[in-house]
């Protein structure tokens, strides 16, 4: 393991230094006026390729780092500007070139204007963007592999659960719209979401006051791909793969943007057959007797997800927009997993069963938006949105059980079902206003209210000849409602060129009410103010600095309250829990930028921080049932830094690494523990532009062990490899080599303390090593006529079904 980790380092960190040239200057109007949100090209006059690129500011000023001496072309160019080239020489360390003079072109250009790639990280004064659109090693993979590569992000495969900076109560988005499927069902939506489809991904640490202020940890939003050009365009993929089984997969993605009129849609169907492995070993001291439990249980499955999104704005006015959007997905998963498990008493073997589980998780969702959006003569913007969201997760599985001691005599031989029903259904409204009151303040507000109702029906029971007998324990019928209702006000101030601030504050009451029908459980009314503040200030072109403050809550996702259950075996059981309490948050984050490096220093405070894996042990029963909890108090630190290198005109690398301290309070058995940790994670990038229009990208990472209450996890990592061939019909082939050391397919939570009568290891592996190839192909007209984005009432709604 050591070598493989040493060799991932190796490859991921080589890179030479590079000249230290800069180039300054700026990109005006024909009247005089600088011109904002220019793209500024430094290309090789021998072949016309991009050397380095940057975009200008408010002031029309622009800086490209690192350029080596030489001659080259300095070109401008803009969205109805005529492009223009003039040659440029690089000789000193410091360049400034004369300034250039777009003028306007009216008839917009009819061809796409090829500019600067992104780079795969990208600091924001809020988040960190990770660009994933025309990144080599993304192409045929899917949302959860580009996670896992994220800076920041962990997946638990285990409890289906993501971590953002070390913390859990991540909120996930997909185009701004909170996504509430359950946790495990999160997971495998996000494994069946082809990364073709995907622009980009914010990783939001300080949401500002007009996100909802529900997650602890901040927000993961999946912005997926929209491409408005004027007339008709779209793309298409088809993907095949192989790891232990096959992958399919395909996308189409179509736009049509006609006068004052804009359509856009995409579809996408994958299918996976899957391999999956859990192996749980577990030690439980009953009085004299030492009970060893070891289970292995082989988990071949089927995945298949299909994902429809349709939406449509019209131009009432030159002010006024109408849209309505439509979507939904439909996932299939079918599992026939075999569970051995063996009991040793004071190592004597006592037990041996084995357990079929033929199971069925299936998600069915439909979602629709309607929307109005004027902009004022005092360029004022309102915004109206409503939403209804309908999710349904209907969950059976039948358990075969036979069991024999340990002289093979049999000593049960029974059958039983589990049942599941989950409707939820969700209504959102939502208005939003921003105004400019000068040319350096602007104020926004917006009231929203979200109603939602909520079942889960669980049935356990025996098959006794034929009949059904239910086990009380785990039957029942929970009912939720749940009401939010937010208001929230902010304004941001540019105190000169180079000082800005953003001050807001947002309100939220929640009504909740869970109980079975003979009974309330928990009734639970609330309100509080959650401010929100950021400073941002550039010394100069190489030097700014950011800090910002908030303050959050993360709410209960409703599975957690429902009290479901899954039977890993006879003696392990997962189940939610109806007495998790709301987490609140308090967070600072200051960031440093130095020419194209950023230093970050993130600190938090949780009150009642959410696990995922509280384990009770049940020692006469020789039973462990994992479930979530709240602890007591989380305390963190996080330093992260990222910098891009260009080595050459052919060779650029990103890298991000970061080191976090967590300090933990939380009581098992009575018992208070105070549990700390240091973490840390590197993640690293390099791209190679090479001849004839062929790209290599390599891409990888590296998570030190760390602590969870009272579980550990062990270092991971994965190195990916990608190659792309262009073609000049709009097409690519690439061909894809994911996690090719076989680092990041497992995931292990190990609970190892004698002292408080707690030995427990669960390992989930999935296949690993796949190598898959993507033909994608573009097709229709672009002339560069964008239509406006916009977002919908239901935000920040989809994300607690989980």
């Amino acid at each position: 393991m050591k070598n493989l980790i040493h060799l991932l380092a190796a490859l991921l960190l080589c890179g030479p230094l590079y000249a230290q040239n800069t180039v300054t200057g700026k990109i005006l109007t024909a009247e005089g006026q600088p011109l904002e949100f220019a793209n500024v090209l430094l290309l090789s006059p021998a072949d016309s390729s991009l050397v380095s690129g940057n975009i200008t500011d408010a002031a029309g000023a622009y800086t490209l780092t690192d350029v080596a001496a030489g001659d080259y072309l300095l070109s401008a160019t803009m969205i109805g500007y005529t492009q223009f080239f003039v040659p440029f020489e690089v000789e000193n360390k410091k360049n400034v070139a004369p300034d250039l003079t777009l003028a306007e072109d009216a008839a917009q250009l009819e061809e796409v204007v090829v500019t600067a790639k992104k780079p795969p990280f990208e600091q924001k004064i809020d988040r960190l963007i990770v660009n994933v659109k025309n990144s080599i090693t993304a192409t045929g993979s899917n949302a959860l592999e580009v996670l896992k590569r994220s800076p920041g992000v962990r997946i638990d495969g285990i409890n289906g659960s993501l971590t953002l900076d070390g913390k859990q109560g991540v909120i996930v988005e997909i185009n701004g719209k909170r996504n509430r499927m359950s946790g495990d069902a999160l997971v495998q939506l996000l494994q069946s979401m082809p990364a073709d489809n995907i622009e980009r991904i914010e990783l939001i640490s300080t949401p500002p006051a007009s996100y909802d202020a529900e997650g602890t940890a901040g927000i993961i939003n999946i912005v997926l791909s929209r491409n408005l050009d004027e007339g008709v365009n779209g793309s298409y993929n088809l993907n095949v793969g192989y790891g232990e089984r096959p992958k399919y997969g395909a996308s189409l993605n179509l736009n049509v943007r006609k006068g004052k009129f804009s359509l856009f849609s995409d579809l996408s169907a994958n299918q996976n057959y899957l391999q999956e492995d859990v192996t749980i070993n577990k030690a439980i001291q009953n009085g004299d007797k030492l009970l060893v439990t070891d289970t292995y249980s082989n988990r071949p499955g089927f995945r298949a997800l299909y994902n429809a999104r349709l939406g449509a704005d019209y131009e009432l006015t030159d002010r006024t927009t109408v849209g309505v959007l439509l979507s939904g997905f439909r996932r299939d998963w079918d599992l026939d997993a075999q569970t051995e498990t063996t009991i040793t008493e004071n190592g004597t073997l006592t037990e041996r069963s084995n357990l079929r589980s033929l199971e069925r998780n299936d998600w069915n969702h439909f979602m629709y938006n309607v929307n109005l959006r004027h902009t004022f003569a005092d360029k004022g913007k309102l915004s109206f949105d409503y939403d209804y969201l309908d999710y349904f997760n209907t969950n059976p599985t039948d358990y075969f059980d036979v069991t024999q001691n340990g002289d093979g005599e049999n000593l049960r031989d029974e059958e039983f079902v589990s049942r599941k029903e989950n409707p939820i259904r969700i209504n959102v409204w939502k208005a939003d206003y921003s105004r400019p009151l000068s040319e350096k303040a602007n104020i926004e507000g917006g009231l929203k209210a979200t109603v939602s109702d909520f079942s889960n029906d669980n049935l356990l029971a025996d098959i006794v000849n034929g009949v059904r007998i239910p086990d009380p324990r785990y039957t029942n019928l929970i009912d939720m409602d749940e009401n939010v209702y937010a208001a929230y006000l902010s304004a941001d101030y540019q105190f000169s060129e180079k000082t800005s601030a953003k001050l807001g504050a947002r309100y939220e009451y929640t009504d909740l009410t869970l109980g079975n029908p003979t009974e309330t459980l928990t009734r639970r009314q609330y309100g509080r103010l959650f401010p929100s503040a950021f400073l941002s200030h550039q010394f100069n072109d190489n030097n700014s600095v950011q800090l910002s403050y908030s303050e959050r809550i993360s709410r209960p996702s409703l599975n957690i309250l429902a009290p479901a259950f899954f039977f890993f075996s006879p003696n392990v059981v997962t189940a939610g829990n109806p007495l998790v309490q709301v987490t609140f948050i308090k967070q600072a984050r200051l960031s440093y930028r130095f020419k194209t490096v950023s230093f970050t220093l993130q600190a938090s405070d949780v009150d009642n921080p959410l696990i995922w894996g509280n384990l009770n042990i049940i020692a006469d029963e020789n039973l462990t049932v994992s479930r979530p909890d709240n602890i007591e108090d989380e305390k963190s630190a996080l330093f992260f830094l990222g910098f891009p290198l260009k080595v050459t005109a052919w060779w650029e690398s990103n890298y991000e690494t970061g080191v976090g301290y967590q300090q933990q309070d939380l009581t098992f058995a009575g018992e208070n523990i105070r549990q700390t940790n240091v973490y840390a994670g590197l993640f690293a990038n390099q791209n190679f532009k090479l001849k004839n229009d062929l790209s290599i990208e390599l891409d990888g990472y590296l998570f030190t062990g760390n602590n969870n209450g009272l579980a550990a996890s062990p270092t991971q990592g994965g190195f990916n490899v990608g190659m792309r061939k262009q073609f000049k019909n709009s097409s690519s082939l690439t061909l894809n080599w994911e996690d090719a050391l076989n680092l990041g397919s497992f995931w292990t939570q190990d609970y190892t303390r004698p002292d408080l009568n707690l030995v427990f290891r669960q390992t989930y592996q999935q296949e690993g090593s796949i190598f898959r190839l993507t033909w994608s192909q573009s097709f229709g007209n672009s002339k560069l006529k964008k239509a406006e984005q916009r977002g919908a009432a239901s935000q920040e709604e989809s994300g607690r079904v989980r």
